[in-house]
């Protein structure tokens, strides 16, 4: 895993998984410089920590300050079109891994990821940008998840699976190793993925089967 200067991070987004992402930068010791967002009571920012309301403007402040950015939004689609923004303008990614995550040795997160407390990244993985690795979810040896997916809270993926960019796996699902999950696509949760799903298909049950 790359190591990047270490700089203040923006936040992109304002909702849950805002919460999860700034609880997880606050236990790893980043600091939280500005909040892009419709901000509630709920999220929980330091003081002094400016909330602004228009990408545009967090772009501007982002260039100008020499800041990171991370999006907080846990829809896959519209982490993306902000991730691309920001990205396109060439304001640097961070990343977000809680201390309690473990990722083991060869295992890479590349710029952008967040992993959740208590995630486990195996030998060898490869995690693309602007991935969700949620609470708890495993990742064996060598799997590798493309850009922009979520595996969500609890999943277990299994040694040398591969998952596609912009790809949803459920919570508690399970893919077994080698499987493939092609890009766009969205396993159920608890569904257990046997062979390969294709391009943007949605799969439920166990065995997972297409509806």
């Amino acid at each position: 895993m790359g190591e990047m200067v270490d700089r203040s991070v923006m936040l992109l987004g304002a909702g849950g998984h805002a919460r999860v992402v700034l609880d997880i930068l606050r236990c790893a010791g980043q600091r939280v410089a500005a909040v892009v967002g419709d901000v509630r009571g709920d999220l929980p920012l330091p003081p002094g920590v400016p909330v602004l309301h228009d990408d545009d403007e967090g772009l501007a402040l982002a260039l100008n300050e020499g800041m990171a950015f991370i999006v907080g939004i846990g829809n896959n689609a519209r982490r993306r079109r902000v991730w691309e923004q920001f990205a396109a303008a060439g304001v640097p990614a961070a990343r977000a891994i809680h201390p309690t995550s473990h990722l083991l040795g060869g295992a890479c997160c590349e710029e952008g990821t967040v992993v959740c407390a208590g995630a486990i990244i195996g030998v060898g993985a490869a995690i693309g940008s602007d991935v969700i690795i949620n609470t708890g979810a495993i990742v064996d040896h060598d799997c590798r998840v493309g850009h922009h997916s979520h595996i969500a809270s609890g999943v277990r993926l299994g040694g040398t699976a591969e998952i596609g960019e912009g790809v949803l796996v459920g919570i508690s699902a399970t893919v077994l190793p080698g499987a493939s999950v092609g890009d766009e696509a969205t396993v159920g949760a608890g569904a257990v993925v046997l062979r390969d799903v294709p391009p943007g298909t949605t799969v439920v049950g166990v065995p997972a089967r297409p509806v």
